[in-house]
């Protein structure tokens, strides 16, 4: 996986916060493949926020608008 996600980070496919959180998923799962894993609970809540984030950080159509006067308006981006 960590072939993947180099790939997909060095062709800017995937936000860089989205990136971690594959990575912190990637090492959740390692942990329990090769029997390290020691809270089955709190570590699935875990993984299903972090999946959670990734989804919408992702597919969320609307993080690069608001909706102002009952009209789609594309946010400014910040410059730096």
């Amino acid at each position: 996986m960590g072939e993947v996600r180099s790939m997909l980070e060095k062709n800017g496919v995937l936000q860089p916060e989205a990136l971690v959180l594959c990575e912190k998923m990637a090492n959740l799962r390692n942990d329990y493949a090769h029997g390290y894993g020691l809270r089955p609970e709190e570590d699935a809540l875990k993984a299903i926020e972090w999946m959670h984030c990734f989804i919408d950080r992702e597919t969320n159509l609307m993080r690069d608008y608001v909706i102002v006067d009952g009209m789609l308006i594309r946010k400014h981006r910040e410059t730096v």
